[in-house]
């Protein structure tokens, strides 16, 4: 895997799918959420692009610290061991964080040609208060020959698969139940 702190630095002549998250813990819904991405690139021809942001924006934004489920680096081996042939890793600030979408858009993701394929997670939403939702991208994408598919909302037993819930049963002493969202043990370096 290829990592980048841009689209710009991806190949030129790369054709290629992207999705946007933190990826935090790369738990059940993640793993769902790329190996399905990866299929579907795979079916048009298309390397895959996973965009996420470093530092995690919850440290930017709300000087949270030590709640990460994983290291930078132990995110890139999952999403490597996924899969993902490209990873672009952008700076995270609260420039970043007020940006209105279609800024945001044009100056980190539409920077390049190349994209053809947008896919969210059911909860994806970016920008400036939250602007950026399923409905904002796929009008804009619209007149730029791009597809955008939404994934479905991933859910089990224990409810919907998310870093917020697997960090719930961590800090609650219940670490089978953490590692039924992870979908491996949790651990430590």
């Amino acid at each position: 895997m290829q990592v980048y702190k841009s689209i710009e630095e991806l190949p030129k002549d790369l054709s290629f799918g992207v999705t946007i998250g933190n990826f935090d813990g790369v738990h059940k819904g993640h793993q769902g959420l790329v190996r399905e991405i990866k299929e579907k690139c795979s079916n048009r021809g298309l390397s895959l692009v996973v965009v996420t942001f470093v530092p995690h924006p919850l440290v930017i934004l709300k000087n949270e610290r030590s709640f990460l489920l994983n290291s930078y680096k132990e995110r890139q081996a999952l999403l490597e061991k996924l899969g993902v042939e490209h990873l672009v890793e952008l700076n995270f600030t609260r420039d970043l964080s007020s940006l209105q979408p279609d800024t945001f858009l044009d100056k980190h993701i539409f920077i390049r040609d190349g994209l053809k394929f947008f896919f969210l997670g059911y909860d994806f939403a970016f920008g400036a208060n939250k602007a950026g939702d399923h409905e904002f991208v796929k009008s804009y994408c619209a007149n730029k020959k791009v597809e955008v598919e939404v994934q479905e909302k991933q859910e089990e037993t224990l409810g919907t698969f998310s870093s917020s819930l697997a960090r719930k049963f961590l800090r609650t002493g219940e670490p089978l139940k953490a590692q039924e969202v992870l979908g491996r043990p949790f651990s430590l370096s």
